[in-house]
């Protein structure tokens, strides 16, 4: 009978350890444009990406002091065996909208909409449609 509530305990323990394995694993990318990762404004530059708990992403620019951090979505988007961010780009401006990455299922999520992109893809659905732009990241 008190194997029941032994086993639970270790199976709990094991499942607890999961997300302690994945907050070690890191992206990096060099992103090549400013861009905007909710509703704060990031420069160019070599970025590191990290997620320090379970639907929370860190987005910290390695040049500066310039860090974002986001709450997010489970992505279903199979990163396929390449990890990369997807921006969507209104006008001059870009979005941090996916993280796509093959090492771990808790850096491969969905970035929802803020209000910052909701204004820009608003002023420029009158005038073109966004497109996607994709970064490489290791």
């Amino acid at each position: 009978m008190k194997r029941i509530p032994t086993l639970s305990l270790i199976i709990l323990a094991a499942l607890s350890a999961i997300p302690a394995i994945a907050q070690g694993v890191v992206l990096k990318a060099d992103v090549p444009f400013g861009f905007t990762v909710g509703d704060t404004y990031m420069p160019a530059g070599q970025y590191t990406l990290s997620s320090p708990i379970a639907g929370v992403v860190r987005v910290s620019n390695n040049d500066s002091n310039a860090s974002a951090t986001v709450s997010t979505i489970h992505g279903n988007t199979d990163p396929g065996h390449a990890s990369k961010l997807v921006f969507e780009k209104y006008g001059e401006r870009y979005f941090l909208h996916h993280v796509l990455c093959s090492k771990t299922v808790s850096l491969n999520v969905d970035i929802p909409e803020w209000n910052s992109e909701k204004r820009a893809r608003t002023r420029e659905a009158k005038l073109d449609h966004g497109e996607q732009i994709l970064v490489a990241a290791r």
